[in-house]
């Protein structure tokens, strides 16, 4: 059976309402996670056939982010959004996890990821149609 990638978010949205930096930044990371995952699938299924590959030396994440960015199928522009949205998020993630001191407020780039975070869940909920 495979993984629920929701439980990821279910548990972003716990680690974000807990103090301390270190649960704001994994609260970003899974955040991010539980998009990317649905996407990855949903790139694989779906917006893969015909495409060329030009992204020899692009991460698969920013593979998936640009095809959704740039998607022209029957659901363009819910697709469109969940590319800017999963890029938005892949940002937050990469100072979540890779910088040591994180500028901006904790707290607020982890509402923001939150926000960020169930706004593509949502979409890909209409989407999928579940």
């Amino acid at each position: 059976m495979s993984f629920n990638w929701n439980k990821y978010h279910t548990l972003a949205q716990e680690l974000s309402q807990k103090p301390g930096e270190e649960n704001k930044r994994s609260a970003i990371s899974r955040a991010y996670y539980s998009v990317y995952c649905i996407a990855h699938k949903y790139y694989k299924d779906n917006l893969t056939k015909g495409l060329s590959t030009k992204f020899k030396d692009a991460s698969m994440h920013t593979i998936v982010w640009d095809t959704f960015q740039k998607n022209g199928n029957k659901d363009k522009k819910t697709i469109q959004k969940l590319g800017i949205l999963g890029e938005r998020l892949k940002v937050a993630r990469k100072k979540a996890d890779y910088e040591e001191v994180i500028k901006e407020d904790i707290s607020k780039v982890t509402q923001k990821a939150m926000k960020e975070a169930a706004e593509a869940h949502t979409l890909f909920q209409q989407l999928l149609g579940s």
